[in-house]
């Protein structure tokens, strides 16, 4: 798969130092930046290029969400990192950072910074900019004597990758079927991409099925920020039929100072795992059963992912109108109302079917259930 790389010369070096820095020996690195690390690393890198790898003063906001269909507000991690070094590579304590107007963020025994945002408070930041207020290195010996004040940065935080509008898929994916994605575009996306990011989870495949791959290599695409996308089912096909995997979808923002600070607001959002399913093509069909005086509409499903869904209706054949959904039912048990014995029943009958993530076929018969003699 083609990468497309969109800007040069503008350093987002986090993504990369911890492949420089020996977090083992001098633990100069804590765990929870070894965590954002590694979750911003496959999307942020092939939408900021950079060469640089030994980087290492940076304010980041990380904006992380776990959606999923039923509720896309399910949980959130939003936080405030940074890190200012000397030119050994250790960690310094550059003093208070203040984000916004009323929070200050201080460091740690470890001279890195850290702070997580309440929800209600987090959620408002997105779409808007954010005043950052630090004393870079190399900066306060350009301070004027006695002066207190502090370099303002603003950050411009990326919109929200799941609001309540968003088409995600359920709990399954068909490794069968071409998989659409639909999200609210950010029209003052810094970049105008996206980085869409499906990812074989290892541990909980291995878990649910015995004889899965130790790994599978991850789908990685940087598409305009227009809304929309579909992953081919082509891609999809890699990852084997009972295996999990997950799908993330990130916006980033990022400017570097000209004393070598990157500040970077990294928006994801990220599903629940899913489970890959084989299912074959929808195809649906009915058939009639007459009883005495009644008769039963049975469907018959083959392929899609369960469970289904139904909608009967019915209409004159010589009319255009076709009647309200008369059952939602796997099958319909109905009567035949008649005066006279030549009387009965003639309609055509459609059933539409979806199945769990949302593939649609419908069929129409014309059905005659006469009266008995």
């Amino acid at each position: 798969m083609k990468k497309i790389k969109i800007l040069s010369g503008i350093i987002i070096s986090i993504v990369f130092f911890s492949s420089c820095q020996k977090i083992g020996e001098n633990k100069l690195i804590s765990p929870k930046e070894i965590a954002l690390v590694e979750s911003m690393s496959n999307s942020a890198r092939n939408l900021i290029s950079t060469t640089d790898t030994s980087y290492a003063n940076y304010v980041v906001l990380n904006f992380s969400q776990l959606a999923n269909e039923i509720n896309r507000d399910s949980s959130y991690n939003i936080d405030a990192f940074a890190r200012f070094s000397n030119g050994n590579g250790q960690n310094i304590n550059v003093g208070p950072i203040g984000i916004g107007n009323n929070i200050i963020m201080n460091a740690g025994a470890d001279s890195l910074y850290h702070y997580q945002f309440p929800l209600s408070e987090g959620i408002a930041l997105f779409g808007n900019s954010l005043p950052i207020y630090v004393t870079e290195p190399n900066v306060e010996s350009r301070l004027t004597n006695g002066s207190t004040e502090r370099p303002q940065r603003i950050m411009l935080v990326p919109n929200q990758i799941f609001p309540i509008s968003v088409n995600f898929p359920s709990s399954v994916i068909d490794r069968t079927a071409v998989l659409p994605l639909n999200w609210a575009p950010d029209p003052n996306n810094q970049f105008g991409k996206v980085q869409i990011d499906v990812t074989y989870y290892s541990g909980l495949s291995l878990s649910n099925s015995t004889g899965m791959p130790n790994s599978v290599q991850s789908l990685s695409y940087q598409v305009t920020d227009n809304g929309n996308f579909t992953i081919p089912a082509a891609d999809l096909n890699r990852f084997p039929r009972g295996s999990y995997i997950g799908i993330s979808i990130a916006r980033v923002w990022s400017t570097r100072s000209v004393n070598n600070v990157s500040y970077v607001a990294y928006v994801e959002g990220r599903t629940i795992p899913l489970l890959v399913v084989s299912s074959g093509p929808l195809v649906v069909d009915f058939n009639v059963n007459r009883i005495l005086f009644s008769y039963r509409l049975n469907s018959i499903v083959n392929g899609g992912i369960a469970p289904f869904s139904y909608q009967w209706r019915k209409k004159l054949p010589n009319s255009n109108t076709w009647s309200s959904i008369f059952s939602t039912r796997a099958s319909f048990f109905g009567s035949v109302i008649c005066e006279t014995p030549s009387q009965g029943s003639n309609w055509d009958i459609e059933l539409k079917v979806t199945d769990n993530i949302g593939n649609t076929q419908s069929i129409v018969k014309n059905i005659n259930i006469s009266c008995p003699e």
